[in-house]
């Protein structure tokens, strides 16, 4: 029993490695796509809306859902800096295909990549005001 619940916490902290290491990367050496690039830059266009998503390449990625710029500034745990944005959300379109492809369909649904700059890549979809459908989660 013991042995079986340390090679499960040992696959968990190398899954958790993996994502960390992935994000890292993909935060220095974001992808070079135009059309991602084209995508990302459609921020500024959507971050006065009070919740929005962003989709990328619905085959390979997950959508991203955000809040305004204004209800970030309203938090103490959020920051969106602007210099940082257009990579941090390269980053997030990449971390959600990392977590596409790295997550059991069982599990899939109950992985969520939540940025700092007020967006969130996830399976399960958001509502107009902003929240969890919870007719969407199957625990």
């Amino acid at each position: 029993m013991v042995n079986s619940l340390d090679r499960q916490l040992q696959f968990s902290v190398e899954k958790l490695l993996f994502f960390r290491n992935g994000m890292q990367d993909a935060l220095e050496t974001p992808l070079a796509s135009s059309v991602l690039h084209d995508t990302v830059s459609r921020i500024s266009d959507l971050r006065t809306k009070a919740s929005w998503q962003l989709t990328f390449d619905e085959r390979r990625t997950l959508t991203l859902y955000g809040v305004s710029d204004a209800f970030v500034q309203q938090t103490n745990s959020l920051i969106r800096e602007d210099e940082r944005l257009e990579k941090e959300m390269s980053a997030a379109f990449e971390m959600g295909y990392l977590l596409r492809i790295n997550s059991p369909a069982a599990h899939a649904r109950r992985v969520v990549y939540v940025s700092r700059a007020g967006f969130t890549s996830q399976p399960i979809p958001m509502t107009r005001s902003g929240t969890l459908s919870a007719a969407t989660i199957n625990w």
